[in-house]
């Protein structure tokens, strides 16, 4: 039997929900009727993410705030439970987190607690050169070792650290409004 824990409750699956993604829990106790959605995860940020119920025209965009579930990654998949008040911009008042294998079956035997992270990958370094710097001396670009030229601000170097041209340096990957850029740089062997 598939389940869902929700506010102390069990809900049994009682089928296809209303609309594309949809699927019904039903409480025996309560006799109340939960309306979840498969969806996934399209977008992440500092205070949010955003989710994406596929075929459903309503549901393309979903935010899910940190408090209700904290550290998913994009095309992470999952049941959530929307708050549609405000048409224009629901949110996910509960999700679960599903496996590939679980979502065709929609069985989630444990929800993920609010508050409780998973394990974030430990961000690559990459190593490259400084090609380029500001007659300022405030920013520059890095060529990488994969051949992309990234954005480098001073601020995101090593203490002691000053930009200047042909120096090895090994950095973090980052996207800021303007592209590719470095961030954490200081000096590679």
């Amino acid at each position: 039997m598939t389940t869902l824990q929700y506010k102390n409750e069990t809900y049994i699956t009682a089928g296809k929900g209303p609309c594309a993604g949809a699927q019904c829990y039903f409480n025996a106790r309560t006799s109340e009727v939960l309306t979840v959605y498969q969806a996934i995860c399209i977008n992440t940020g500092p205070a949010f993410s955003l989710l994406c119920v596929p075929g459903n025209p309503a549901l393309q965009s979903v935010f899910i705030s940190r408090a209700v579930l904290s550290g998913l990654r994009l095309e992470d998949k999952l049941l959530v439970l929307p708050d549609l008040t405000d048409p224009a911009r629901p949110r996910a008042v509960a999700a679960w987190l599903a496996t590939p294998s679980h979502l065709p079956k929609t069985t989630f035997p444990k929800p993920v607690l609010a508050n409780k992270p998973r394990p974030m990958p430990k961000p690559q370094r990459l190593k490259g050169v400084i090609c380029f710097v500001a007659k300022t001396g405030t920013f520059g670009r890095i060529l990488s070792d994969q051949q992309e030229s990234l954005f480098v601000a001073g601020s995101e170097l090593a203490p002691g650290m000053a930009l200047r041209l042909g120096t090895r340096v090994s950095f973090t990957r980052v996207l800021n409004p303007q592209g590719p850029a470095a961030s954490q740089v200081s000096l590679s062997a």
